[in-house]
Order: structure tokens, then sequence, then C-alpha cells
């Protein structure tokens, strides 16, 4: 009798385990940190392969969430199309077909959302917007410059136009005898575009074309005592490369080569290279950067546009998607400049910072905007530069 009282009371205890983890073993939307389990990967290189859509997911209101049987299909490879159109055939228990639990979900495709079958058919309803799959992602874009690259054989045009404004002190000569403090009054439009391509192995290439028109004039006692204007087109050539994929606890790692050359032979050249570091944290991006620069001056007579040989460039960076459609991302930049001695000039090392501000906003499925905003903090005295950009998905 107490053989049997024990075998009861294991069976019951063993029945209600079966029944308490069923649920969780057979459900069927994931969060991301479920998703990573089953695919036992770190959750950020899950979040990666969501955000470039390798991975079949959704972003619903800033959280990644996963179809179980999708991401088994998925492994499967080639043959992920007939395992989802399997698993809509009737579970088999036992050697005996099981009836389906509910009846069939509604069907969207192309944008309309079609009955279950067996109900009566209705006119099909409209859905509102973009398909989510179709529509361009914040978190596909916004931190694009400083961790994701496109996709092998994608292309991305983005047309751009930026205002600037300056103001700084300098000594100026007031008379042929006289030199005073004096302040100069810059103000700059720069229009182009940048064309950027994806390529195999986790790299990107673009070409750019910018276009500068600076305005210049000196001020003493609020007085212009001369003016000049400065017109550069320049060329920009650019390569980006993934050197490893981000982990768990480690930031992803992109080289990134640079080279400006103005279409003016006797204009300033510069050559860059660097690494950029991104970690993303759902929904979130952070992000450093760091690059050198090597100046190639044309004309050392050219005072007033002289620039130093070597430069340092850097910047920490923070991106967060809000929604689907909008997203925003802050950080702060600093440039350092070495001393340059030059046959006619001299230029001391300096060091400048900025705080920039950009924002993210689809409006169609090709078509984003994303305005900036930049203030100097140090350096460059009262500065200030706004711009836009309507990135174009080709």
């Amino acid at each position: 009798m107490p053989r049997l009282a024990v075998a009861v009371v294991l069976g019951l205890a063993l029945a209600a385990t079966g029944h308490a983890a069923a649920p969780e073993a057979q459900r069927e939307v994931l969060t991301l940190p479920e998703a990573a389990a089953l695919l036992r990967l770190p959750t950020g290189a899950v979040a990666s392969l969501a955000r470039r859509k390798d991975l079949p997911g959704r972003n619903v209101g800033g959280s990644w969430r996963f179809s179980r049987q999708a991401i088994l299909c998925w492994l499967g490879g080639d043959n992920a199309g007939a395992c989802m159109s399997s698993s809509n055939a009737a579970p088999v228990a036992h050697g005996r077909a099981m009836p389906p639990s509910s009846p069939p979900a509604a069907r969207v495709d192309a944008g309309e959302v079609s009955p279950p079958s067996g109900t009566p058919a209705t006119q099909p309803v409209r859905q509102l917007g973009p398909k989510p799959d179709d529509a361009a992602k914040p978190q596909d874009i916004a931190m694009r410059d400083t961790k994701l690259l496109l996709k092998p054989g994608q292309w991305l045009l983005e047309p751009t136009l930026s205002f600037e404004r300056f103001d700084r002190q300098v000594l100026a000569m007031a008379t042929p005898n006289l030199l005073t403090l004096a302040s100069e009054r810059y103000r700059n439009t720069t229009a182009g575009f940048i064309l950027r391509r994806g390529g195999s192995g986790d790299s990107e290439f673009s070409f750019g074309m910018t276009r500068l028109h600076e305005n210049m004039d000196t001020l003493v006692l609020d007085q212009s005592i001369g003016a000049s204007t400065y017109d550069q087109t320049m060329l920009s050539f650019g390569m980006r490369k993934q050197i490893w994929n981000e982990g768990q606890l480690i930031p992803g790692g992109i080289l990134d080569i640079r080279f400006n050359a103005p279409t003016a032979a006797n204009q300033t050249r510069s050559l860059g290279a660097g690494m950029t570091f991104a970690k993303s944290i759902d929904p979130t991006v952070m992000s450093a950067s760091l690059l050198y620069w090597r100046s190639f001056v044309g004309d050392e007579n050219d005072l007033m546009h002289l620039t130093a040989r070597d430069r340092i460039s850097a910047s920490l960076g923070y991106g967060i998607v809000l929604n689907d459609a909008f997203a925003a991302n802050f950080s702060l930049s600093g440039d350092f400049q070495g001393r340059t001695a030059y046959s006619k000039a001299t230029l001391p090392a300096a060091e400048s910072f900025r705080l920039n501000m950009g924002f993210h906003y689809t409006l169609t499925r090709e078509w984003s905007m994303e305005p900036t905003l930049s203030f100097g903090l140090a350096g460059i005295a009262q500065s200030a530069t706004f711009g836009v950009t309507f990135p174009y998905l080709i």
C-alpha cells in the first residue's frame, strides 16, 4: 500500500511538471532573450541579425518579438518555405492526427488582411501604411554611420544640405600701421550627396561630392574692414569593413578608411583611417570611433585655409529607437590637431569639441528624413551647424 501511494504521488508530480513546462516549451512568440536562448547565441548577435533583416522578427514598440516556428525554419536554410508550409498541417501525436486547437489565423498579403479559411468571404480590410517588413526601420538607418553596414548589393543615396556659422577673435591690420583685435564672421553653406553600396563579406563602399560656399567678414568695432568668399568642391571616397562581430559583452569592430580630394589641384587632400566600435542593447546603440587624418597641403601661400598635417578625430555616441518610425542619436566629438610649421606660418596645437544631435524619421518605404544640429563647445567660439539629410533606399 505505501508503495502504491508513493507511485501515485510521483505520477501526479510528473504530470504537474509536464503541464507547467508545456506552455514555456510550446510558446510561439519569443522575446529577444528567449530567441537568443533558442539559437544559443548572445542577445546582441540576435538583435544585429534582426536589425539587418537576416533573421525573421518584428520590432514592436521598441522591443523585438520572434516566431519560434519562423526561427526554426530559418535554421533550415533553403527549405524554409516548405518548412513554413508544413507547419500549417494538423499536428500528429501517437500515430493519429489531432485537430487544430484554434481556427487558422488571418493572412496578411500585399498590404491586405484576408479572413481565415472557413469563414464567410468579406471585403479585404486595407492596412494603413507600408508592411512592417517593407518599411525602412530607424534601427537599420539611425546608427548606420557608426555601426550597421548595408546588405550586399544594397544601394543608399544621401542628399544633404547644411548651414554653418561661427565667429572667432583674431589679430588683424585695421590700418597699415595698426594691429588690433578683430572678429572673423563665417557663414557657410554646404550641399552634396553620398552614394553607398553594400559589398560582400560585411563591407561597404561610398562615394560622395560636396560643394562648399564660404562667406567671411572681418569686423573691428562692428565695422567691416574686409570680406571674402571661398568655394570648394570636394570628392570623398570611403570603405568600411567589419573586422569582428558584436558579442554579448564585446562591441563590434569596423575598420574605416576615407579619402577626401578637392577638384582643384592646389587644394588640400586628406587621408583618414581608424576604427569604430558599437554595442547594441535593444533598443539602444552605443558607439565610439577614433580616426587619424593625414593632410597634404597643396598651396602653402593660402594662409586662410592652411590645415594641420596630423589630426585625430574621436567621438562617443548614443542612439535610441523610440518606435517603428522615429529614432534619435546624440554624440560628443573632439578634434585634436598637432603643431605644424609651414614656410610662411606655423599652426599651433589645438583642440575643439562639439555636441551633436540627430533624429531619424521614416517617411515612406524608400525615403527618410534626418535633421541634425551641432554646437561648438570649445575651440571655435559661438559655432552652430544645422543640416538635413534625405536618405533614399534604392
